[in-house]
């Protein structure tokens, strides 16, 4: 087979994947044929399939599967980029690129620009056949106010999948106005994941509430509405074997606004996770972040605690900041706690591990932290 007969929706994410030392002419070989694949751990090149329209099609997408139909089993994600409502008009061949796809497909992330609500529940159904989906991620970006018919869109939405075991929602509003439509049913899937973005409207949480009592991992972000606070201290009470709580956007906690969070945090002794994120200065981002481990005031089981932040400033260590985090790791608070990780992000090509390991040398003499050093470009 020429260069010219393979689709470029499959060439280009081989390429792509390809590591400097790879062997360039061998692997462009088995691209080029895609007649068979040369080793079990090649499958990854077929994981995603990324549609951004109108500069990638599903016609394009759904020729070339046609065409290789032996590499249809190895698509595992599809995302679709911009979707709206003239894409899902006109481009009748999505359907049939997903039905295609969806004995395979587990993974679906759909990114919006306008409100997700604008698109009636009846332009949905071309997902409609991917009933073995286990994980679905949902961003949109609000640019004007909605045009939604059904303000239980997303809801109505997720009930097409009742193998849905992971739930990603970023952003997620429908607007003040209500309608008549009637609730949707209950979920009929329950999540092992949730991840809830920096907005999120309180009616779609309470409707998540019969679906989160086997969660085992929840990722939030620190500041919500008041009604939507409620309904995530219910979920973190509710979910009993919750075993990581990942918290985003650390910026100046005090025991009050954070009560929906710690109240139920001190009770839930299945948790064995805390990630903690801030993009504050150091100094600002530690003094956050004890105050934090302060009000939570003591975890029993806790064994493992994540520090997420980003430097702006040359390392520094030995101020009273990194003394008070060490006091409190150290301390008979978390008994169970077996080590701290720090990821750090910096542009400074001269900060090293080694600068951020000196910071905590309490914690490093008793072989209890782990540092990881990201070069952000």
């Amino acid at each position: 087979m020429s260069f010219s007969e393979l689709s470029p929706e499959l060439f280009y994410p081989i390429l792509h994947s390809l590591r400097a030392d790879d062997d360039y002419l061998s692997m462009k070989a088995c691209s080029l044929t895609c007649k068979s694949l040369v080793s079990p751990s090649q499958t990854h090149l077929f994981h995603t399939i990324c549609i951004a329209f109108p500069i990638t099609t599903a016609a394009q997408f759904l020729k070339a599967l046609q065409r290789h139909s032996h590499i249809q089993k190895y698509v595992k994600r599809v995302v679709l980029m911009e979707l709206n409502k003239v894409w899902m008009k006109t481009d009748t061949a999505l359907g049939d690129l997903l039905k295609i796809l969806s004995s395979s497909t587990i993974s679906l992330s759909i990114t919006r620009r306008l409100s997700f609500h604008s698109a009636g529940l009846h332009e949905l159904l071309v997902f409609q056949d991917m009933t073995s989906l286990e994980e679905l991620r949902i961003t949109q970006e609000r640019k004007r106010a909605p045009e939604f018919t059904d303000r239980y869109t997303i809801a109505r939405f997720c009930n097409t999948f009742p193998s849905l075991r992971v739930l990603d929602l970023m952003a997620i509003a429908s607007g003040s106005r209500t309608t008549s439509d009637p609730p949707p049913q209950p979920p009929a899937f329950q999540l092992a994941t949730l991840k809830i973005g920096w907005y999120c409207e309180d009616h779609i949480l309470n409707w998540l509430l019969p679906a989160t009592v086997q969660l085992k991992t929840l990722h939030l972000w620190h500041d919500y509405s008041t009604s939507s606070r409620s309904t995530i201290s219910r979920i973190i009470a509710g979910a009993t074997s919750l075993t990581e709580l990942h918290i985003k956007g650390m910026n100046g906690p005090d025991e009050k606004e954070l009560s929906y969070i710690l109240t139920p945090l001190r009770q839930r002794n299945s948790l064995r996770t805390l990630s903690l994120n801030t993009s504050l200065p150091l100094d600002d981002a530690i003094q956050i972040l004890t105050a934090f481990l302060q009000l939570l005031r003591a975890h029993l089981f806790l064994e493992r605690i994540v520090i997420s932040l980003e430097l702006t400033k040359s390392t520094t260590h030995g101020g009273q900041p990194l003394d008070s985090l060490e006091d409190i790791i150290l301390g008979p608070h978390f008994p169970a706690l077996k080590w701290l990780e720090l990821h750090v992000t910096t542009k400074r090509i001269e900060d090293q591990e080694e600068d951020l390991i000196k910071m905590f040398p309490r914690i490093s003499e008793q072989r209890k932290l782990f540092v990881i050093l990201q070069k952000a470009t």
